[in-house]
């Protein structure tokens, strides 16, 4: 048991998403929950929550395959890549359910540790990373592929740090250690969901608060902030070029998403890739699965003679068949995938933790930063966070009835 939760642990808390090292482990948990289910008499149950992201996932996946099969596009697809894009969604939907199976069967502390371990295991390499981090441009990436992976996972664990601390000093220390030190990823959408969370989880009083000392800030240190936005221009953090992107939208529309308009490709690629996906959704309400994202951004941009709009680096070589097309966004990627159902699915599941955070407020909080998170990005297996997030609210909410019962 000991080698199954490192594993897992490290699978939850790493850019480890090989296909070979979750298929065993699919192959390890699904003998587990055979075996549980034998000594439970063949019983099993979902929470609500649970039953809406399996029928969410399973619908993703009817999808993908009959669009893979009977899809009629005009534009060149790469079925290849798209069977390989299905084939990594499969298996992240199958490890998911094993997932969470194996971790209802154990308790809140069980789970909480193997937040803990791969918390840990981060922050050990960026330590190790720090040195680089502080003399370059570099931006740590811990057990992860890149910066922004590392962001994405810093916003799903660092609230369930101090939601399962309870009184132990080990496990605060290495929350506030990794509060402090996770954020040398320097991600832009890191910054982004941190400050939206604390904009929609503090009091009216706070807020007020921290927008004062911000006004204060820039009228302080005006000069300095101005010199330094200078100095972001030419630098690899992306955040150059929003004035020019809020400029260029609202003086021409959508197609002032170009370089012709001097909005850089970053920009183009995401926004326009976000406009399609919502698009989308009135073209295919009932969704179009995974991986068929890619032939049809492509087909949307020929029918609706965008592809003279849309103009930039990345979206050219889309075009071309270099690149793939994504909503590059984890959740809207669920919502285009299973369309309607997918709406309701995460409305309810949000709802859920939204109406649980008068009985545990930090569970809420962690959910609504993961969430955010999956609505800027696209990088991380988000299946395994909100299974994560399932079981612990499962967990939460079963104690919280033990205890109102207990009362009467």
């Amino acid at each position: 048991m000991i080698i199954i939760d490192a594993i897992l642990a490290f699978l939850i808390s790493s850019a480890l998403d090989t296909n070979p090292v979750k298929i065993i482990m699919i192959a390890v948990l699904f003998i587990h929950l055979l075996y549980t289910l034998k000594n439970s008499g063949w019983l099993i149950s979902l929470s609500k929550e649970a039953t809406l992201l399996f029928i969410t996932s399973f619908i993703i996946l009817v999808n993908s395959f009959y669009f893979f099969v009977y899809g009629d596009f005009t534009v060149a697809v790469n079925q290849t890549e798209q069977a390989l894009g299905i084939r990594k969604f499969a298996i992240e939907v199958i490890f998911s359910f094993f997932l969470y199976f194996y971790l209802k069967g154990k308790s809140y502390e069980h789970v909480m540790n193997l937040i803990y371990t791969g918390v840990v295991a981060n922050c050990i390499i960026a330590v190790v990373e720090l040195p680089i981090v502080l003399t370059t441009s570099h931006r740590a990436q811990m057990l992860f592929f890149e910066p922004s992976s590392a962001g994405f996972y810093y916003c799903f664990s660092v609230f369930l740090l101090y939601l399962g601390m309870g009184k132990s000093k080990v496990k605060k220390q290495i929350a506030i250690a990794f509060t402090i030190i996770g954020l040398i990823a320097f991600s832009k959408a890191q910054f982004l969901v941190l400050a939206i969370v604390g904009l929609c989880t503090v009091k009216l009083s706070y807020k007020l608060i921290s927008m004062f000392f911000i006004l204060l800030l820039f009228g302080t240190f005006n000069a300095q902030i101005m010199s330094f936005y200078e100095q972001l221009l030419d630098n690899n953090l992306q955040v150059y070029g929003i004035d020019r992107v809020v400029t260029s939208i609202t003086e021409m529309g959508v197609v002032g998403l170009s370089n012709d308009y001097d909005v850089t490709d970053t920009y183009v690629t995401r926004l326009s890739a976000i406009y399609v996906a919502v698009m989308t959704l009135f073209d295919y309400p009932f969704g179009i699965g995974a991986s068929t994202f890619n032939p049809v951004y492509k087909q949307y941009l020929v029918d609706h003679d965008l592809v003279n709009v849309f103009m930039g680096g990345e979206v050219d070589k889309m075009l071309r068949g270099e690149a793939w097309a994504s909503p590059r966004s984890r959740i809207l990627g669920l919502i285009v995938g299973a369309g309607i159902v997918g709406i309701l699915a995460l409305g309810y599941i949000f709802r859920s933790f939204f109406l649980f955070r008068k009985y545990n407020y930090l569970i809420y909080v962690a959910f609504l930063s993961t969430f955010i998170a999956g609505v800027v990005l696209e990088l991380n297996p988000i299946l395994d966070y909100l299974v994560v997030l399932i079981v612990l609210l499962e967990k939460l909410r079963n104690e919280q009835q033990m205890e109102g019962k207990y009362a009467q």
